[in-house]
């Protein structure tokens, strides 16, 4: 099964939209996926509860997957416009270490005391969030070299936005958006999968991923903090329906 999978905040759904001109990007993407035989998986930071306060996304792109929580769950279609919890997945994830997270959170935590948790609905079992002040990105960098050779199980993510303060999520690999797909693949429910994405949590698809592509909303702050990524991931126009079929048009035809 060939797949494409979107990210929603900022990738499908840009800054700046409106309801009308996005859902007609968005029937235009159901449609060229029918033509071309792609499936469609949404794959973002929300909830299941957040994804539902736009509803339109599902009945519209009627996604065969929908992974959570930047990896944490993942929900298949088992009919039309309906999911279920992927038990499997979650069977998975529980043989991953715990101890490793732990020891990687204490350590960043250590060494960038300014760092604060997010609220509980965004803790998991393999998923550490937190709030980070753009002053203290520099330090976090600094470390995040050290902790990839001490903690070579984790991912440390940050994920940007136009304020001051961003969102660090410490998780393991398995339990990462990429983490998430990786299990689909391993498991004979993906072939070629095309990624769209536009932020830090992207970044593990970016590297693993050979047809992903990044939107460069923060291209700046990726490049300054994770180095340049892969040649040619970025996307310099803007994000949304139209510029995901226009890049997946080019590179397909």
């Amino acid at each position: 099964m060939n797949i494409l999978a979107l990210d929603i905040d900022g990738t499908l759904i840009p800054s700046k939209s409106t309801l009308s001109d996005l859902a007609k990007g968005l029937f235009d993407i159901s449609k060229y996926s029918q033509e071309k035989n792609f499936a469609i998986a949404l794959v973002t930071g929300r909830s299941m509860n957040e994804i539902f306060m736009d509803n339109y996304l599902i009945e519209i792109l009627d996604p065969i997957f929908i992974i959570t929580n930047c990896g944490m769950e993942i929900f298949r279609k088992n009919e039309p416009h309906k999911r279920e919890l992927c038990l499997k997945y979650n069977y998975y994830l529980n043989q991953s270490d715990t101890a490793e997270l732990d020891d990687c959170v204490n350590y960043l935590i250590e060494f960038n005391p300014n760092i604060f948790s997010q609220d509980s609905k965004k803790q998991f079992k393999y998923k550490k969030s937190y709030f980070i002040n753009n002053g203290d990105l520099g330090a976090l960098k600094k470390e995040l070299l050290l902790a990839n050779n001490l903690f070579p199980n984790i991912d440390v993510l940050v994920s940007f936005n136009e304020s001051s303060m961003h969102f660090l999520d410490i998780q393991h690999k398995n339990s990462t958006k990429f983490g998430a797909l990786k299990f689909l693949i391993d498991n004979g429910k993906l072939t070629d999968v095309f990624f769209f994405g536009d932020n830090g949590n992207d970044i593990p698809c970016i590297n693993n991923l050979p047809n992903s592509f990044l939107f460069g909303n923060f291209k700046d702050e990726i490049e300054f903090f994770y180095g340049r990524q892969r040649s040619g991931c970025f996307i310099y126009e803007d994000s949304g329906p139209e510029a995901i079929l226009k890049t997946l048009k080019s590179y397909l035809n």
